[in-house]
């Protein structure tokens, strides 16, 4: 976002090495105007994420600052602006998060059993690996996927034995930026079990890593056209703009391999746009027409 709208505004996209002053002024000024695609108020929640992510944008490797966006006395302009949009934004009546249904298991298994998680061609495994995680361990944000490495899983076994994978390192997420949080507001550290069977996450991830590209060490490399060597991928790893549309390519794929049942009135299952919105859809009276009736819209978080 921040990036974008430096460029629209002619203005050096580099900001990581402005003057204090400079980018304090420059942050005033991006606070006040920023917007959604629909030119309206983000909200709250989305609007301290956009902040906290500059901010740990310029700590992180390798600009590593050693101030922070979000106490440091040195940015006041742009602080005292950021107070003033949130009051704002209550006041406009954005400040109230929107919380999704959960997934049902009847959902899950109509997305498995359509072919878009198939685990014996390279983008199909790669896409039930990025589902898997992002469901178990809520992996939210671009810049997160991207970063991701092979050797950030840990497999073990609970103490009855079960087989599960946990991050190998805590890290900061869009709403916990590690500043003035105690323990207790993390969430404790997530774990992926194995299921069993062909949709098991856990051995869908033992055969990505063991087909991935070992000349670099990202996690999502771009699948190859054909299999050669036992490698899957490229050493070149996925765009963010790619893994940020990764659910909605999925969903469309999604909507194309499912068969609409012969019998008129008998509904389907598609998913369709990305955020997981999953949509119950009637079937047309004309098999050949590709309008469908929207009738319900199930929500479900990731």
């Amino acid at each position: 976002f921040f990036i974008e709208w430096l460029c629209d505004r002619n203005l050096d996209p580099n900001f990581e090495d402005l003057p204090i002053d400079q980018l304090d002024n420059t942050l005033r000024w991006y606070y006040a105007e920023v917007r959604n695609s629909d030119g309206e108020y983000y909200s709250k929640s989305t609007f301290v994420g956009v902040r906290a992510s500059i901010n740990r944008h310029i700590r992180g490797h390798p600009y590593s600052k050693p101030f922070s966006l979000l106490e440091s006395k040195e940015f006041p302009k742009s602080n005292t602006m950021f107070l003033a949009m949130l009051k704002k934004i209550k006041k406009e009546g954005c400040d109230k998060t929107k919380h999704h249904l959960p997934i049902s298991e009847a959902d899950l298994e109509i997305l498995r059993n359509c072919g878009v998680f198939s685990t014996d061609c390279p983008k199909s495994l790669q896409r039930k690996v990025w589902f898997d995680i992002t469901l178990n361990f809520a992996r939210r944000g671009r810049e997160n996927l991207r970063q991701l490495k092979f050797e950030c899983f840990n497999f073990s076994q609970d103490e009855n034995g079960c087989e599960y994978v946990e991050m190998a390192y805590n890290e900061s997420t869009k709403n916990h930026q590690g500043d003035n949080l105690k323990d207790r507001d993390f969430e404790c550290r997530p774990r992926m079990y194995a299921s069993g069977g062909a949709s098991c996450p856990i051995s869908s991830l033992r055969k990505y890593l063991e087909l991935r590209n070992p000349k670099t060490d990202h996690l999502f490399q771009r699948p190859k056209d054909s299999v050669q060597n036992g490698v899957w991928y490229n050493s070149a790893p996925i765009g963010e703009r790619t893994l940020n549309d990764m659910m909605k390519v999925i969903s469309k794929d999604a909507a194309t391999t499912l068969t609409p049942p012969v019998h008129k009135n008998v509904h389907i299952l598609v998913l369709s746009r990305v955020r997981n919105q999953l949509f119950l859809l009637q079937q047309p009276q004309d098999l050949n027409s590709r309008c469908y009736s929207c009738k319900i819209a199930i929500k479900f978080p990731l």
